[in-house]
């Protein structure tokens, strides 16, 4: 399978990148300046982690593992050390083309689907599929400041949170996720779009 470039740019311009890709970095403006000890090469992962090759104890020894080849970090944090590269480019897998079943039922790939969106747009999930309580935790900030309302952040999938998720998407309110479900066809649905939703 062909990796396809997805980022190039300034390497604190890519602080929330998520997936698996790997990234490339240069001290320059651009890859050109990349030859000899001037270049730094990783892979990133979806939960925001950081899997490179270094000698440098950086962030003041926090993070590093002293006489580890292999050293892990938080993405996040490594792209904004400032002795580190300045130009970055991710290279990862063309993302799948295939699309959730809009069948109502909110299963492992639906809620891997929305963990990996949540991802995209700040939060740092597990993409396992399970809507455990970091998940709807997430998932319930990101509908507080779509919808501008006050629901409590407990990661408890109850009343509340399925209302506001159905008001958000436009099918009928009454806190209930039925089998199948109207709220999660629509999920489905603006998951499959691939357009900001929440």
């Amino acid at each position: 399978m062909d990796l396809k470039k997805v980022y190039s740019g300034p390497t604190a311009g890519a602080k929330n990148w998520r997936g698996y890709g790997f990234a490339l970095m240069s001290i320059g403006s651009d890859m050109s300046s990349s030859a000899g000890d001037n270049g730094h090469v990783g892979l990133i992962t979806p939960d925001g982690s950081f899997y490179n090759t270094t000698a440098t104890d950086w962030l003041n020894g926090k993070t590093f593992l002293k006489n580890n080849a292999v050293q892990v970090a938080p993405w996040s944090a490594y792209t904004v050390v400032t002795r580190l590269k300045a130009h970055t480019e991710i290279w990862a897998l063309p993302e799948s083309t295939s699309k959730l079943v809009v069948d109502g039922y909110d299963g492992i790939a639906t809620w891997k689907a929305v963990q990996t969106y949540l991802n995209s747009i700040g939060y740092h999930l597990d993409v396992d599929g399970i809507p455990a309580v970091n998940t709807i935790k997430a998932l319930q900030q990101a509908l507080n400041a779509k919808l501008k309302i006050n629901l409590v952040i407990d990661g408890i999938a109850g009343s509340q949170t399925w209302s506001a998720l159905q008001r958000l998407l436009g099918t009928p309110v009454d806190g209930i996720k039925s089998k199948p479900s109207q709220m999660i066809m629509a999920m489905q649905k603006a998951l499959n779009n691939g357009k900001n939703w929440i």
